[in-house]
């Protein structure tokens, strides 16, 4: 073999991982890909979190919107603080399956 030809064989795979890297981009969603592979129980510093209150389950006409919360527990308890007028601490009123 030549030393151009022992020298040209990682342009192949570099390449390769261009082009799935471009396809991640067009197609996919990196930067979530990413907030969810480092941030699984959390939103990442740069996402905020939305909460949404039913006062009561029978009745989903109704509810209550916390927007760009900053994270997860933030959400918690902006929920919890709309349970408590609408005589439902602890959540018993609503759907208690979430963790």
């Amino acid at each position: 073999m030549t030393q151009s030809a022992q020298q040209g064989g990682g342009g192949g795979l570099l390449l390769l991982l261009l082009i799935g890297g471009g396809l991640w981009y067009w197609l996919g969603d990196p930067q979530k890909d990413l907030a969810d592979w480092f941030f699984k129980e959390d939103a990442a510093p740069w996402e905020t979190v939305d909460a949404f209150y039913y006062p009561d389950r029978n009745d989903l006409s109704i509810w209550r919107t916390g927007t760009e919360l900053p994270n997860v527990q933030a959400c918690r308890d902006w929920v919890c603080s709309m349970a408590v007028p609408h005589r439902g601490p602890g959540l018993m009123r609503g759907d208690t399956s979430a963790p």
